[in-house]
């Protein structure tokens, strides 16, 4: 009984370690490839065609924020290669980076919203704590008592040896 009460902290601490992950930043990451082929019909030179291929590379962090947003940085390289004669540069490479920062106003906004679930999850930590030292303590209790119990009945049995032995010299 007791080794199974002592688990319950341990489940509560985990629960507690749980909600706090919600603000964890989390790392994305993506890959894309993307070939084409155009045919098109010229009056001077009939079927032509144009064919390409897109490579992107994608690497980015989202950081849940305490205030209920979130806040998140990418970075992105996209190759594209292309026959076509009106190209300008051929492959061309795009890097961009892209920062976005998002809070809602109403719905879910605020720390004492957002942190709610931890807050929930501490009190469940204190309850599961508490009621494990209350079933630590009634166990000791219950010993303490027997314990008592037996040495009493010892020197009980002490005393009624010694009566017995007074009553046999009588």
């Amino acid at each position: 009984e007791l080794q199974a009460t002592l688990v319950n902290p341990t489940i509560a601490a985990e629960q507690v370690k749980e909600q706090r992950a919600i603000f964890e930043a989390t790392f994305t990451g993506s890959a894309s490839l993307r070939k084409w082929d155009q045919p098109f019909m010229s009056a001077l030179s009939g079927l032509q065609g144009t064919q390409g291929e897109q490579d992107a590379l994608s690497a980015g962090v989202r950081q849940p924020l305490l205030s209920g947003g979130t806040a998140s940085f990418n970075l992105t390289d996209t190759l594209v290669e292309t026959n076509a004669t009106n190209s300008i540069s051929n492959p061309r490479n795009d890097p961009s980076s892209q920062f976005s920062f998002t809070q809602p106003l109403l719905r879910n906004a605020g720390a004492r919203t957002v942190t709610y679930g931890i807050r929930l999850a501490n009190i469940g930590r204190q309850i599961a704590d508490a009621q494990t030292k209350l079933a630590v303590i009634s166990i000791l209790s219950n010993l303490d008592r027997a314990y008592w119990l037996v040495y009493a009945t010892q020197k009980e049995l002490e005393v009624r040896k010694q009566q017995y032995k007074l009553a046999q010299i009588q």
